[in-house]
């Protein structure tokens, strides 16, 4: 399958003085070069796509896809890497890059608590025709790839007219009171995806395979001999003189590398009860391709930021608990974007309101990338060969100008591509 973009497609003199609509116009003629994007109606041409539970006792799944085996040899597997564009939302959309992540305040945080930061993925210049069909193709990609989790669209149409459940699928709309809450306007103004990350914090150092690796062995405080000196009289010592406190050292970024937690600005307060826990650096980059601490994000993704990521595709089933009160009376079926990459393409025009401020500067970026290795080279080289499309004086489209449209979901829901 190939996935590399046409570089034909790419302005000789790097797109210094395009306008914004020729800029637009490029970018979607170098995505749908890119099969990987799950817009293009290619996207699932040379593989097969397939649900796998989570584990033999589990009803949750992952989308994986089946690769032709050449020469004879058995199809080969893996979790399913989709492609897709955006710009980021705001927090009343459900945006949470703080150090709790997604986890409501009034859960308490510890060393077992999986945190994850939710990035509200939005349609991306949808005044520009071709990219507001970029966004309902990619939307549809999503409702395909939703069919496949299922078992296919007669059961994904039955998940959706069975009421014993609540399902919260790909792409999401706000209705009712939360209609128009979005500071980024425009025709799909109310349509989201929530995308989320990979735990944020960590007890395992790297390159251990156990949790018991990050164990530690007791050492006592010894606070009756501080006690002790700070009264001077220890054998008949002297109180050593106070040394100067040494200058905090930037901590160097690299892909999982492991920080203080106190490095999250808001990372304080009786939620946290961490001990062990450290910060987690995912694979999360700007512009340059330097890699963004998770301290930084908030800034660093503030809405209207435009970004490309890839994603994998899940399925969480939950089964109904208890009969109303404080049960659960329905069960859930809910379709997550997982993030296993993200690289920001354009940084965003609006201003970026700090509500906490970081605490540590960066000494030096690097970058890696989890993902298989053709994959990773994809999506590295797309990204790469976007960045050459970027003008400097090319600006993203203001909400102001966006925030009168409305549209609805009639093409996404009922699966259709919208045709060129």
């Amino acid at each position: 399958m190939s996935t590399s973009p046409s570089a034909s497609t790419i302005p000789a003199d790097g797109a210094a003085n395009v306008d914004r609509a020729t800029f637009f116009e490029r970018l979607v003629k170098e995505l749908s070069s890119n099969s990987r994007f799950i817009a293009n109606e290619d996207s699932g041409s040379g593989i097969k796509l397939v649900a796998r539970a989570v584990s033999a006792v589990s009803n949750h799944r992952v989308l994986h896809e089946q690769i032709p085996g050449k020469d004879g040899a058995p199809p080969t597997e893996r979790p399913h890497v989709a492609f897709i564009l955006g710009q980021t939302g705001t927090y009343a959309e459900g945006q949470r890059l703080g150090a709790s992540g997604a986890t409501p305040v009034n859960v308490k945080i510890d060393d077992q608590t999986h945190v994850k930061f939710n990035i509200v993925c939005k349609a991306a210049g949808d005044d520009i025709p071709e990219l507001a069909d970029f966004w309902t193709d990619q939307s549809v990609g999503l409702y395909e790839r939703a069919c496949a989790l299922v078992g296919g669209a007669d059961a994904y149409q039955a998940l959706l007219n069975n009421r014993s459940q609540f399902v919260r699928p790909f792409v999401r709309e706000h209705t009712g009171n939360k209609r128009d809450i979005s500071s980024i306007g425009g025709v799909f103004s109310n349509q989201f995806v929530p995308l989320v990350t990979k735990d944020i914090y960590t007890t395992v150092p790297p390159s251990a395979g156990s949790r018991n690796a990050a164990a530690q062995v007791p050492v006592r405080t010894g606070r009756k001999r501080r006690a002790a000196e700070v009264q001077g009289d220890v054998d008949g010592e002297v109180p050593p003189a106070e040394t100067p406190a040494e200058e905090s050292v930037p901590p160097a970024v690299t892909l999982d590398g492991r920080y203080d937690t106190a490095l999250m600005p808001d990372h304080r307060g009786s939620q946290f009860r961490h001990v062990h826990a450290q910060l987690l650096q995912l694979n999360i980059t700007d512009i340059n391709g330097d890699l963004i601490p998770p301290w930084e994000l908030a800034n660093a993704l503030r809405p209207g930021t435009l970004f490309i990521a890839a994603c994998n595709l899940r399925l969480w089933d939950m089964p109904a608990q208890g009969s109303g009160g404080n049960g659960q009376s329905k069960g859930s079926m809910t379709f997550q974007t997982c993030i296993e990459s993200l690289k920001v393409i354009r940084e965003s025009e609006l201003p970026f309101i700090d509500t906490a401020q970081s605490i540590m500067p960066v000494q030096s970026a690097q970058t890696a990338a989890p993902l298989p290795a053709d994959v990773a080279d994809d999506f590295n080289n797309f990204a790469s060969s976007i960045a050459r499309l970027l003008p400097s004086d090319v600006e993203m489209p203001d909400a102001t100008d966006l925030g009168n449209k409305k549209a609805g979901l009639s093409a996404v829901a009922k699966g259709k591509r919208r045709k060129a």
